[in-house]
């Protein structure tokens, strides 16, 4: 279920809503501003093409998308743009005014794609990008970005998602943009929500919270004090989800409130649900019923009386009485009918299928099961759907982003020319003032050995570094395990498996040595390297796991080179640790792929997750630490991240650990 606010959005916009003019504080002193009657007159007018497109896009930023002309004047706005354009009279403001429109024209796209197709969306979003990048509007290149990133986060790519939603962040930080700071960080708690890392969740939340705080008479203002209900409301629901039903109470009161003084009516009913769930959980039915039944008494939508009435089915059904529970799901189902909300209709027939099975009625157990199976099966249908089509999108994307790179560097080599041609003319000149040039010349000297200076410090703490990953590498456990292992086969006369472990032994003991010895590999003997790596490992470990290294499409290993030995000590971990109590079927996937035109590595295991194995932290830390050290060193950035979180499956069961970061690379044509 998605934190409380974000699904209003959702439910209501059916997409992120958080779009490059989308604001609900703006929206609601827009709305006072704008006569969008009169505007919609004005049209009917003839009046000139340029003030018709400045009308049409006051009209876009106004009006609800449930306006039966919502697409007609968006279309409108981009026709009327692109024929001012195509005009050769029209001055340099006014052409970036226009290309801004269309750029509009996209995001108003992604507001409401049609069949919910976010693969449209997100190609209307990297227009928009694009066009926003080439009129050098930075700010709205950040607030698409986040509306890509909320978008990745409907077909459930949340580490796309979070990728660009810390991208938008680094800029609204960097130009203190408070109020997109705050959406922002509620977002990205919802994104750690999903993903059941509550922890992390709320301390993104508790930073929306205190922030509204800080604001002047935040008592009194309704749109203050909505976001506070939502914030509050979902630490309320991260603490129901981690058993902390103290903390879970102060927060959900506080939100009630909070939703009261908004006066928005979907606030209040869902933190008094929240407030339900919480008492179903503490064994408090009564309170939990009545609860349920305020919330009902204000619910004038089907949505709100899907949600309310499946929770409060729930509350009767583990009482046992079955017959109100079944009234109470069956009405919940009507309503999820109505909206067509999937997920409604998932749970509430899965409830009846238990119900049925409970009351004996084995006919009407098998409907609702085989109305929850498809429902169920749909649901993935539509998710496999739209990962399909956003992969296609990101083909398409980059191929596009390929030939606009090769375009770019004939422009860069032609104004490369051009730059020498005006430096032989200044050094024409220069060449007359001996006294400068030769003070020019020790300047130059000074500069050219402080650079040479600062190269070998880089080099060496880059050798360092290199070093102290080999350490952690060829650590003496490793190489003592491996020459035991050898010793016992030939002891148990097995001098074939000997003679075979001992080559891959040398073998990875010589490509550890050569590869450490140099800047950058090629990605074919990096994936030879860990082979052969894991191969032993697989023995080390008595064959209880498969391992497969996958190389994205399109990706040439010959071609592309990288840093060595940055890889395998995160293998090493997802081996060692991550299926540390597994005895067989463990599954460990190396994973290349290409995204924005960035190389990243993949790591993931089906283990038991990184709660039971916290004990070998330090050890972790330790290689993780070097090579954080080791890019920022190579890529000169500060803000390197690499990233790992368990994988959540079906019944909220850790599945494993997934690690992936950014690989700075080079092509070697």
């Amino acid at each position: 279920m998605l934190p409380s606010r974000l699904r209003l959005y959702f439910q209501y916009l059916r997409i992120p809503a958080l779009l490059i003019f989308f604001a609900t504080a703006l929206a609601q002193k827009s709305a006072a501003q704008e006569n969008i009657d009169s505007l919609k007159a004005a049209l009917e007018n003839n009046i000139p093409d340029s003030i018709k497109v400045h009308t049409l896009n006051r009209i876009m930023n106004n009006i609800s998308m449930e306006d039966p002309e919502y697409y007609n004047y968006n279309e409108q706005l981009k026709e009327g743009a692109e024929k001012l354009l195509a005009q050769k009279n029209i001055s340099a403001v006014q052409r970036k005014t226009f290309m801004g429109y269309i750029g509009n024209y996209h995001n108003n796209i992604t507001v409401n794609p049609p069949n919910n197709d976010f693969a449209v969306a997100l190609q209307n979003i990297e227009k928009a990008i694009a066009i926003y990048a080439s009129l050098g509007e930075a700010e709205n290149v950040a607030e698409s970005t986040l509306s890509k990133g909320i978008c990745y986060s409907k077909i459930n790519m949340y580490d796309r998602a979070a990728l660009a939603c810390f991208e938008a962040l680094r800029y609204f930080e960097k130009h203190h943009k408070e109020e997109r700071i705050v959406f922002t960080n509620q977002f990205i708690g919802s994104l750690y929500y999903y993903q059941k890392n509550y922890t992390e969740a709320i301390t993104y939340y508790k930073k929306t919270l205190t922030w509204y705080k800080a604001q002047k008479e935040w008592s009194r203002n309704p749109y203050f004090l909505g976001q506070m209900a939502s914030a509050s409301n979902n630490i309320g629901k991260a603490y129901i989800n981690m058993e902390n039903y103290a903390e879970a109470e102060v927060y959900i009161k506080s939100a009630i409130e909070q939703a009261k003084g908004s006066g928005e009516t979907f606030m209040h009913i869902m933190t008094l649900a929240t407030y339900g769930q919480l008492m179903h959980a503490r064994q408090l039915d009564d309170k939990a019923i009545r609860l349920y039944q305020e919330a009902l008494s204000l619910s004038t939508d089907d949505l709100t009386k899907a949600e309310v009435m499946n929770l409060m089915g729930d509350v009767y059904l583990s009482q046992k009485k079955y017959t109100r529970a079944e009234q109470l799901y069956n009405q919940g189902l009507k309503s999820a009918q109505l909206i067509h909300s999937i997920k409604h209709m998932t749970n509430i027939s899965k409830s009846l299928y238990e119900l049925y099975k409970a009351t004996g009625r084995p006919d009407k157990s098998l409907a609702a099961y085989e109305l929850y199976t498809q429902l169920k099966d749909s649901t993935k249908v539509e998710e496999a759907r739209n990962t399909l089509k956003e992969q296609q999108l990101e083909y398409e994307y980059e191929k596009k982003e390929l030939l606009n790179k090769v375009a770019q560097e004939k422009k860069v080599a032609a104004l490369t020319i051009e730059n020498q041609k005006k430096i032989a003319k200044r050094n024409m000149l220069l060449y007359g003032f001996g006294a400068l040039a030769l003070l020019l010349g020790a300047v130059i000297l000074f500069v050219v050995k402080y650079f040479r200076q600062k190269a070998i410090i880089t080099a060496n703490r880059n050798e360092e570094l290199k070093q102290r990953l080999l350490l952690t590498q060829m650590n003496p456990h490793f190489i003592f395990n491996s020459v035991d292992n050898i010793q016992s086969l030939i002891y148990s006369n097995k001098e074939e498996e000997a003679i075979n472990y001992l080559t891959r032994f040398s073998k990875l003991t010589r490509q550890i040595l050569e590869n450490s010895r140099e800047n950058y590999i090629s990605l074919e003997e990096e994936l030879n390297m860990l082979d052969n790596y894991m191969n032993i490992q697989k023995l080390l470990y008595n064959n209880n796991f498969t391992h497969k290294v996958t190389v994205e499409e399109g990706i040439d290993p010959e071609t592309v080179l990288l840093p060595p030995m940055l890889t395998q000590p995160f293998i090493e971990n997802a081996i060692k640790h991550g299926l540390k109590n597994k005895t067989e079927g463990g599954i460990v996937h190396v994973h290349f792929y290409m995204q924005d035109s960035q190389l990243f590595f993949e790591v993931t295991d089906n283990g038991t997750g990184l709660v039971e194995k916290e004990q070998a932290e330090g050890q972790r830390s330790l290689s993780t630490q070097i090579t954080k050290e080791r890019l920022q060193s190579i890529t000169s950035r500060k803000d390197v991240m690499i990233h790992t979180f368990n994988i959540i499956g079906e019944h909220n069961f850790i599945q494993g650990v997934k690690t992936f970061f950014e690989i700075p690379y080079i092509y070697n044509h």
